[in-house]
């Protein structure tokens, strides 16, 4: 554990860069996927897919083309493959995100609609397998936590996006 304070100007930049980014990168995804075939759609997971977890995998599903969810309540879980089945979709079920992770190679990007606790492990799990995170607030409990969201990004040199 690193051991600083934070002064008040360094939270003001930080936070900015964070709000700058999270303004930016919706449009930056929006032009970085214009024009492409239906062949180079996103391949899409989703973890936690409970109430608002069912949401945000339902509308990146419009993005993409959602292949697996991970709930570990299998009605969730069922509920979630079962839309995406009447969109045309197919939609392997988990109950550890794990075993998704490792399982799913072809996954581009995972939503995270888990409750808050299990925002940060998830995430950074995601992007040590390779996979492009979107997450839904609040993504972490800790400053600390956010320094290791923030490493993983820069190590694994993923897109990460947090949404409310």
């Amino acid at each position: 554990m690193h051991n600083y304070r934070l002064n008040r100007r360094e939270l003001l930049k930080k936070t900015g860069a964070v709000a700058a980014g999270s303004v930016g990168a919706p449009l930056f995804a929006r032009n970085l996927f214009a024009g492409q075939s239906a062949n180079d759609k996103l391949v899409i997971a989703s973890i936690g897919v409970g109430g608002r977890g069912t949401g945000i995998g339902m509308q990146a599903a419009k993005l993409g083309h959602t292949v697996a969810c991970c709930d570990v309540d299998d009605g969730n879980a069922s509920r979630f493959a079962s839309q995406i089945a009447a969109a045309g979709g197919e939609c392997r079920i988990y109950r550890d995100y794990r075993e998704l992770l490792e399982q799913e190679e072809s996954v581009d990007a995972i939503t995270i609609g888990t409750p808050d606790h299990w925002h940060v492990k998830i995430a950074i799990d995601a992007m040590k397998a390779g996979k492009h995170v979107y997450c839904e607030k609040p993504l972490t409990l800790t400053i600390e936590e956010g320094t290791l969201v923030n490493a993983a990004v820069e190590k694994y040199n993923k897109t990460f996006q947090v949404g409310t």
